[in-house]
């Protein structure tokens, strides 16, 4: 990843941490890495155990930052939170995934999706 569009993810990853404490979401930890990959934010909402994947777009050329969630990233988070939830046990929370799309194209849009997958 250049040091550009790297730069770029935490200021998206920045943004969205700011934008779901506002929203009342407690962070538990941000960028949680293990032999797999990573997951972006792990938040607390309620009764929730959050896993957020942030995704961040400055222009709109090759697609809005929602759109770029495929597939193969949805079963790989599902993967990173089962990882996640081997190391660090919950007891009666329920599990959740959000996506947080952060779009610079114009003006700064964020678009939160709970239960997105």
């Amino acid at each position: 990843m250049t040091g550009e569009k790297r730069s770029l993810g935490i200021k998206g990853e920045d943004l969205a941490v700011r934008f779901l404490m506002n929203k009342g979401f407690r962070i538990i930890e941000r960028n949680f890495r293990c032999r797999i990959g990573e997951i972006d934010i792990v938040a607390r909402d309620g009764n929730y155990l959050v896993f957020v994947e942030v995704r961040t777009r400055s222009r709109s050329k090759y697609g809005l930052a929602l759109e770029s969630i495929t597939r193969a990233k949805i079963k790989k988070l599902r993967q990173l939170a089962s990882f996640y939830l081997v190391r660090h046990p919950q007891d009666r929370l329920f599990i959740r995934f959000d996506v947080v799309a952060v779009n610079w194209a114009q003006d700064t849009e964020i678009t939160h999706i709970e239960n997105a997958f």
